[in-house]
């Protein structure tokens, strides 16, 4: 995890691995003590965990839109009007280290790491009673929803070292769920939303005979959500059709009273996305993930809430260019895998797949 830069983050404070970022100056947030931190009256409340899809930052290039995971988090008001305290933790995607992390990025080679950061983060900065927001794009999707899987597992540990987080790693990475809950300092982790944008997996290189030589060491835990998500949102593109970008539908909800929710939007993976498709697509996708999340507590910055969004859900999908060209038409998105938990968006209707299925709209 690190420091969204000062351009980005609007006046939020925000958790880095280095440390409490804070473009302010005030120091600390919460009033938890961690080695080497002083103490202070404000306590965190609300944690909010985006990580990233590949190739994605908190500073994209030239050419490149940030994508809805970082929008979201960069619209996020400091303080909620409960009193609240509301701070980010942001992870990058894969493939923004270098030319090699670039290329180790296609066959997801790396996703462990950024697991591992991310739940060290959150067991040094959650504690009982805050609510835990996770916001996942693409990749990151599919790492949030295993990390939702593991904090429902193994929970996270309280004043844990560095080698204490390593070998409970290693048991949620084998998912060893009877080691797990024979761990001391259990603590159970519950998760208010689960807000992902189009989830895949993508692991190993999409080229015949080599996936499975190439599949990183990951987590395969399935796609029923864990029953310590109170609310999930699922944005998934309906004119996608590529491999690579198969989507992992969620199964029905496994817990008394959890709202799962999955919406098919028009436009491709990248478009729902955000980063690289079509603007007007991702911000529709983006307005729709924003006012679900508001349903479930969090709270926007009104003064840039829905600033430079422009959306139009009627414009034509982004189109696949270079490597991603040669991967068209290879997969066509399940629609009405799980009808109880899946709906067609309106704007949606008679676009790709979907032209078929009117009956999801209902």
């Amino acid at each position: 995890m690190f420091c969204l830069p000062p351009q980005a983050q609007g006046g939020l404070r925000l958790h880095s691995k280095h440390g409490d970022c804070d473009p302010s100056g005030a120091g600390r947030l919460d009033g938890r003590v961690s080695p080497g931190r002083p103490r202070t009256t404000v306590r965190v409340a609300r944690l909010i965990v985006c990580l990233d899809g590949t190739w994605n930052s908190a500073a994209p290039p030239p050419g490149v839109e940030p994508t809805n995971g970082l929008q979201i988090v960069r619209r996020v008001a400091p303080v909620a009007p409960d009193g609240l305290v509301q701070t980010v933790l942001y992870e990058p995607g894969l493939g923004v280290d270098g030319l090699g992390s670039h290329f180790a990025a296609y066959p997801g080679w790396g996703l462990s790491r950024i697991l591992r950061r991310a739940y060290a983060r959150l067991a040094e900065t959650w504690a009982p009673g805050d609510e835990l927001f996770l916001i996942g794009v693409s990749r990151g999707a599919f790492l949030c929803q295993n990390l939702a899987h593991w904090l429902d597992w193994g929970g996270l540990p309280q004043n844990a070292s560095a080698a204490e987080i390593d070998q409970r790693f290693e048991l949620l990475l084998r998912a060893d769920a009877s080691a797990l809950a024979a761990l001391p300092s259990r603590r159970p982790v519950p998760i208010r939303f689960l807000g992902a944008f189009d989830t895949v997996a993508a692991l190993g290189l999409p080229l015949a005979g080599l996936r499975r030589l190439t599949r990183p060491v990951a987590p395969q835990l399935g796609n029923r959500l864990p029953a310590n998500v109170a609310v999930a949102r699922h944005a998934l593109a309906v004119e996608e059709d590529r491999e690579p970008f198969r989507p992992e539908i969620w199964t029905p909800p496994s817990a008394p009273g959890q709202s799962v929710e999955q919406l098919w939007l028009p436009g491709g993976h990248a478009d729902v996305c955000g980063g690289f498709g079509r603007r007007e697509l991702s911000d529709y996708a983006l307005l729709w993930m924003m006012a679900e999340a508001e349903r479930a507590g969090l709270a926007f910055d009104p003064l840039r809430r829905d600033d430079g969004l422009r959306p139009d859900p009627s414009v034509a999908p982004s189109p696949a260019t270079g490597v991603n060209h040669l991967m068209r038409r290879v997969h066509r998105r399940p629609l009405r895998t799980w009808p109880e938990t899946e709906r067609l968006d309106p704007a949606a209707a008679g676009r790709g797949p979907a032209a078929k299925l009117p009956t999801l709209a209902k």
